[in-house]
């Protein structure tokens, strides 16, 4: 009889202690649901706060600033920066969420480098060349402040070169076409922008990089152009 009781006590605590560890399991995973649906609301929360800073509708842009150029990749030893300008007019398009935004316009770049002439690192040579690009940029919009806030952007450009001068001393070259250096006037390549922004005012810092070699002859040098502007948003 006691060994009967003996084992039902047992039995007894076993079950309890399963009961109390299943208890346990469901509390933990209901604390583990109801932390994800809290993360998931306030995600949401904050992009739709976000979304509220960024005014409704497509809204048009000009920025201009000043650029500085060089070339990258093999047989790039010597080449040096060259400082130009740049100006921009374009499209914001917000997504439904407005925090997200497709980005587009026309600019007019100024790129280059310097260079040493025929091999010569005591005799240099400016390599100026006048661009049309068309960016695309996917960017998002973070407040920071009640006004305005950090805007990201990424992407891609195309451009074609439509002028410029090779300047050696007193000597100038076309930059494009025969006679001349022919550099290759079409690029593409991936862009990336970060700035400050609120309803009407931007300043942006971007890098750019081409893939496209500039010359047939010169091997892997590509065109790579930093650029800091400020805008106005209407």
């Amino acid at each position: 009889m006691n060994r009967l009781l003996t084992k039902k006590k047992i039995i007894m605590r076993k079950l309890f202690l399963a009961i109390a560890l299943l208890a346990g399991l469901s509390t933990a995973q209901a604390q583990v649901f109801q932390q994800a649906r809290n993360a998931d609301r306030s995600g949401s929360s904050y992009m739709e706060d976000a979304s509220e800073m960024v005014a409704p509708g497509v809204k048009p842009y000009v920025k201009a600033g000043v650029v500085a150029s060089d070339y990258v990749g093999e047989n790039t030893g010597g080449v040096k920066d060259l400082l130009g300008f740049m100006a921009e007019a374009g499209l914001q398009i917000p997504f439904k969420l407005r925090c997200f935004a497709l980005q587009t316009g026309l600019r007019y770049i100024q790129k280059g480098a310097k260079g040493p002439w025929e091999d010569n690192m005591n005799d240099m040579a400016s390599m100026h060349q006048n661009v049309l690009e068309i960016p695309v940029l996917f960017t998002m919009f973070l407040p920071a402040g009640r006004k305005g806030g950090v805007k990201l952007g990424m992407g891609c450009f195309a451009s074609y070169g439509i002028g410029g001068k090779v300047v050696h001393g007193s000597q100038e070259y076309n930059t494009y076409g025969i006679p001349g250096f022919n550099m290759r006037r079409f690029d593409i390549g991936p862009a990336v922008e970060a700035g400050y922004e609120t309803r009407h005012f931007a300043a942006t810092l971007g890098i750019e990089t081409g893939v496209v070699n500039v010359h047939k002859e010169l091997g892997n040098v590509r065109a790579r152009a930093f650029y800091l502007t400020v805008g106005y948003i209407f």
